[in-house]
């Protein structure tokens, strides 16, 4: 119960860990706000980002020590941190745009390239390093500079889907590995380089239908209402 509520430790479904951390990331943006104390967040990004660094790249990549992904993957040095980070883009939004689209293109460059070194050399089982660190901050700072008239009908579907996408990935992961990749008869390398897209295509199939579920009870709705 402590491990939960404290460290949002979702045991059965762990990926599911950043719904009660997200909650608690609202509550404390909302205790802030109400303190007038928001600037507190930019401190808070800072600390709690370092903390989580420290406990990925330093402790389990470069020590090579076991630590438990719930000591990282939390509302405090993981959901915090990137929700303050969210708000600090809007804040700084003017600023961003001083920038244009050189040095976050560069940034994304640096991120990938230390991604790749980082999973060459250090330990891969922890959650947060700093090469993707460098390259998703860089290409949010990147996106904010650039203006794009043309509605992608894929990102359109995949924003309003997104959320069922994450939650039953797993599940269809799972019945890919396990059902049909064998059922079809694709083993080995063969069924590594397959898996992600099969689950990526069962994953838009099932948000598919969710939308379209959806869709049909809204339609309900608003005939009972002009009824």
């Amino acid at each position: 119960m402590v491990s939960f509520f404290l460290l949002n430790n979702t045991q059965s479904k762990p990926h599911l860990w950043f719904i009660p951390a997200l909650i608690y990331c609202y509550g404390v943006v909302l205790l802030l706000m109400k303190m007038h104390r928001t600037h507190w967040l930019r401190w808070a990004c800072r600390c709690c980002w370092w903390c989580s660094l420290v406990l990925g790249e330093v402790v389990v990549g470069m020590l090579h020590r076991e630590v438990a992904a719930q000591y990282s993957r939390n509302a405090w040095f993981t959901g915090l941190p990137c929700f303050a980070l969210g708000l600090l883009f809007k804040e700084a939004e003017t600023q961003i745009k001083r920038l244009g689209r050189k040095w976050p293109a560069l940034g994304v460059l640096v991120g990938l390239a230390l991604s790749v070194l980082e999973y060459r050399y250090l330990n891969d089982s922890a959650d947060l390093y700093l090469g993707p660190l460098v390259a998703a901050v860089s290409l949010f700072l990147l996106a904010q500079n650039v203006t794009c008239t043309w509605e992608n009908p894929f990102v359109l579907y995949a924003e309003g889907s997104a959320l069922a996408i994450y939650i039953l990935h797993p599940a269809l992961r799972n019945l890919a590995q396990r059902q049909l990749l064998p059922w079809w008869g694709v083993r080995g390398m063969a069924a590594d380089w397959l898996l992600p897209v099969l689950t990526l295509a069962l994953a838009l199939l099932a948000a598919g239908i969710w939308l379209w579920l959806k869709g049909l009870w809204n339609q309900r709705k608003t005939r009972q209402v002009t009824a």
